[in-house]
């Protein structure tokens, strides 16, 4: 068992990644993927990878204003998310960081750290709990539904709200946020990870919205990203940018129960991808 896992494993050669904004590949663009170089070309509204001995790809998609790579067969489907298909407009953030792939989403699916960590953001002065907090499993997926009150400073009260996430290895966790009628409108943000090198990785926030609601777009992407930039400060502390995968490495409390299940199902996915058919 792999107690560690590196950034830059070529076990995830099996994994469908994004590697680009959509709207940054005009006709032809470079992107690094697990340490390898590849290059995409757009034809016709196709677009292709190559890497530099000129092999391509075994699949390039383009969703939800990404473009997936697979460099070699996957073992899952590109992700899909039904409320995308909707009446939603979305944006596309991204940020390059040292923190590895597998640390960001470790961190997104601690739904504790808000009261502390987003304080300039969200504007917390109470701590979240994990008092209503519900985990499933599914083939490749892990979703976790937690209902709490955002207590804000400005509303006492505080705000209901129900989160759900949804982790698909190896790199991707979707978020759907759901509040009582007229306490909030209902958002979805998406966390995808780049592992481009054992140092480097690119974050990409898909910000979901309303498509009537232009200003409200640009707010949340506004938010979204100042979030980012605050968990990005927080995982770029961290020594070993490799992820921890035994449990036993590091202590675990009930708040981690979504992060264990994402450490267990990536090792999984990982000798799933070691498989004799797809070496």
């Amino acid at each position: 068992m792999t107690e560690f896992l590196d950034n830059d494993d070529r076990l995830l050669r099996h994994a469908w990644h994004a590697v680009l904004r959509t709207d940054d590949l005009t006709t032809e663009a470079d992107t690094l993927l697990l340490g390898e170089t590849w290059t995409l070309s757009r034809r016709d509204k196709t677009v292709t990878a190559t890497d530099r001995t000129g092999k391509p790809a075994w699949g390039v998609g383009e969703r939800y204003g990404l473009i997936w790579l697979a460099p070699a067969e996957p073992v899952t489907d590109l992700p899909y998310y039904p409320e995308y298909d909707t009446d939603l407009a979305y944006s596309v953030i991204r940020r390059r960081t040292h923190a590895a792939a597998g640390v960001l989403i470790d961190n997104f699916l601690d739904v504790t750290h808000f009261s502390y960590l987003h304080q300039r953001t969200f504007g917390l002065v109470r701590p979240v709990t994990v008092e209503r907090y519900d985990l499933d499993l599914g083939p490749w997926e892990v979703r976790l539904t937690h209902e709490t009150r955002l207590h804000e400073s400005s509303d006492p009260a505080g705000l209901s709200r129900v989160a759900v996430y949804l982790y698909r290895p190896p790199y991707v966790t979707h978020l759907r946020m759901s509040f009582p009628p007229g306490e909030g409108d209902d958002s979805a943000s998406t966390l995808v990870c780049q592992p481009e090198s054992a140092t480097s990785t690119v974050a990409y926030v898909i910000v979901g919205w309303p498509a009537h609601d232009t200003p409200g777009l640009r707010a949340q992407v506004a938010l979204s990203d100042a979030v980012l930039a605050e968990d990005l400060a927080m995982v770029e502390q961290i020594e070993d940018p490799r992820l921890p995968l035994a449990i036993r490495a590091e202590l675990h409390t009930r708040a981690d129960r979504a992060g264990v299940e994402m450490r267990r199902m990536l090792t999984s996915y990982l000798a799933a991808c070691a498989a004799p058919a797809l070496s």
